[in-house]
């Protein structure tokens, strides 16, 4: 708000925040909602320091340290605060400061300091030549001095190019080993391939160009590049987690095409996403997450709970947002194992039923889907028939509240029916 007085009013921060805080503390109910006591206070004391300076605190603190050197350190209290005050204070009118200076001599003169004395001894050293001791110089004169010798000796002898100071070097054949031809031959090949670069740029004369075979330099440097960039692709063709393993994005990709999501509402920028999913993949955008397949969401491990509950039991991919605008190349997608896959008989609870409304409606529209292979019991009597029938333990499960959660091997709560559902399909999942 106070941003807004500043930009808007063009007015100084402390008049900003003024008009700020006098506007939410002006009735009852914009002071419950902006509370401002301690503001109020900081206010005030930033007020009271608005405008003020230390410059000539500062500038008399200098003058002093300028009165009073080291050699004066032992002066007297009273002294050094006299002298501060003849100092300090700017006395315009002549006639005060002539009768100021005036007070001054008759004060010296009744304190009898008297005239200096006169020295009576002999100096010692008085006739005696002063030995100077040599000036030393400074590291920019020695800077110099090196440059004016260097140019010195440059210009006593003549220029000579690097190829014609290498044919007067001579080193007997004893000397030169086999590891000397390599260094030699590395190096003229590290210079030639340079040479090379700077003339397929245009960097190089008609004549530095004549022994050189640019077009095939040329012609080498763009193949080589095609089969690193054909590394990349295949690189990024393969998930780093397992080597072995084709990168599972295109099918995470060809999964989304066409297919009902659902746009966490947290995202800061999910009406774009909600437009990407739309145009770009042909999605059906719910506003309820109900039935959907896809899950876009800032972060897949994190899942909202109604979304969790939609890809436990309807299997589907959670996927982020650079997900889609990158077509699939970089973001996470995690993909889940549909529960109703899963032949399974649940009665659910009527306490259950009424504590957790939502998840009830997510499971019963889950069971009725065409792949389903999930059936609802009505009747806690049907649920003992069926459950004394059953062969395994989670074949025929009843979910129920935690209040009522008994002893019994097949008596699950939400939270466990959940963790029992979800299951991550690791080979169909990409991590960003």
């Amino acid at each position: 708000m106070a941003q807004a007085v500043h930009v808007q009013g063009q007015s100084s921060c402390w008049e900003a925040w003024r008009r700020t805080w006098l506007s939410t503390q002006s009735k009852a109910d914009s002071r419950m909602r902006h509370p401002g006591e301690c503001l109020g206070l900081a206010l005030q004391r930033f007020g009271a320091w608005n405008g003020m300076t230390t410059s000539g605190v500062e500038q008399s603190f200098s003058r002093q340290c300028m009165i009073f050197r080291p050699e004066r350190k032992n002066l007297g209290t009273s002294t050094e605060h006299d002298e501060s005050v003849l100092t300090l204070d700017k006395i315009k009118d002549p006639k005060v400061r002539d009768a100021m200076m005036k007070g001054a001599q008759e004060v010296w003169s009744q304190c009898k300091y008297g005239i200096p004395r006169n020295v009576n001894k002999l100096r010692i050293d008085k006739g005696a030549r002063r030995v100077q001791a040599p000036k030393k110089g400074t590291e920019v004169g020695w800077h110099r001095l090196a440059q004016a010798k260097l140019k010195k000796a440059v210009g006593a002898r003549k220029m000579q190019s690097p190829d014609e100071l290498l044919k007067r070097v001579r080193i007997p054949v004893a000397d030169w080993l086999p590891e000397h031809e390599d260094e030699r031959m590395f190096q003229e090949g590290k210079l030639k391939r340079r040479k090379c670069e700077v003339g397929t740029d245009g960097g190089l004369l008609a004549q530095e160009r004549q022994d050189l075979q640019l077009h095939h330099f040329a012609r080498a440097r763009d193949a080589t590049k095609h089969k690193q960039d054909l590394a990349d692709a295949r690189k990024d063709a393969v998930d780093i987690r397992n080597p072995g393993r084709i990168c599972p994005r295109p099918q995470l990709l060809a999964r989304l095409r066409g297919a009902v999501a659902a746009v966490e509402g947290s995202l800061a920028n999910a009406p774009a996403v909600t437009a990407c999913a739309v145009q770009d993949y042909g999605m059906t955008v719910e506003q309820v997450c109900l039935r959907a397949t896809v899950c876009i969401v800032a972060d897949p491990a994190r899942l909202p709970v109604r979304m969790k509950w939609v890809m436990a039991l309807r299997g589907g991919v959670a996927v982020q947002p650079r997900f889609l605008t990158s077509k699939g190349r970089r973001g996470a997608a995690v993909a889940y194992h549909p529960a109703i896959a899963t032949p399974r008989q649940l009665w659910l609870s009527p306490t259950f039923a009424e504590k957790f409304p939502n998840v009830v409606a997510i499971i019963q529209s889950a069971s009725v889907h065409q792949n389903s292979k999930w059936r609802l019991i009505a009747t806690r009597a049907m649920y003992r028939a069926a459950r004394a029938k059953a062969k395994g333990r989670w074949s025929c499960i009843a979910v129920i509240a935690h209040e009522e959660k008994t002893d019994g091997p097949s008596e699950v709560t939400g939270r466990q029916l959940l963790t029992l559902c979800v299951k991550v399909n690791a080979t169909c999942s990409a991590l960003d």
